[in-house]
């Protein structure tokens, strides 16, 4: 059965709009990368870092999935990919068509991945500090219907990691 279509108010949505763009900013922040960057002693900078973490979500992909998935341009992306390279946290992996690899982390890759994603869960952790379990639950919940329904509206592939379960943000928080 479809569901009914809601009115909703224009202080609603200048609401919504705000606390988005308030979000958005804050997480593109340099100082908030620093920050998750210096918590996990890992010597990259945000770009290569967004790799390190699209790739880890997605366990392997090829390079213009990636490109995509990061929204920045090929360019950018194949030097912070040579760099990973390089540096020993990205594997290219073969497929049957000799033309395409996929790119993959290492071991090196999965435990930097690790620890960034320790040091985003200890920072959130602190910021929702005085949360009740049940305003984290309805928090993510909510946040995991938008995404999803954003992700429908823009023909977006849904992020592996949410489908999959795979970041448990909530549970991690709750835990604490």
């Amino acid at each position: 059965m479809p569901k009914d279509k809601v009115s909703i108010k224009q202080d609603e949505l200048d609401r919504l709009e705000a606390a988005l763009t308030s979000y958005i900013r804050t997480f593109k922040r340099s100082d908030y990368w620093e920050t998750v960057l210096n918590r996990a002693d890992v010597q990259l900078d945000r770009p290569a870092s967004a790799i390190v973490g699209t790739l880890d979500a997605s366990d392997q992909c090829q390079f213009q999935q990636l490109v995509s998935r990061l929204g920045i341009e090929a360019p950018s992306v194949s030097r912070k990919v040579h760099m990973l390279e390089s540096a020993g946290l990205v594997e290219r992996v073969p497929t049957a068509d000799r033309r395409v690899h996929e790119l993959r982390l290492s071991s090196r890759g999965k435990s930097l991945a690790k620890k960034l994603t320790q040091a985003k869960h200890q920072l959130l952790s602190e910021i929702v500090s005085d949360w009740t379990s049940s305003d984290i639950e309805q928090l993510v919940i909510l946040l995991e219907r938008f995404a999803a329904d954003m992700t429908a509206r823009f023909n977006i592939a849904p992020d592996s990691s949410i489908t999959a379960g795979k970041t448990n943000f909530k549970q991690d928080l709750v835990n604490e």
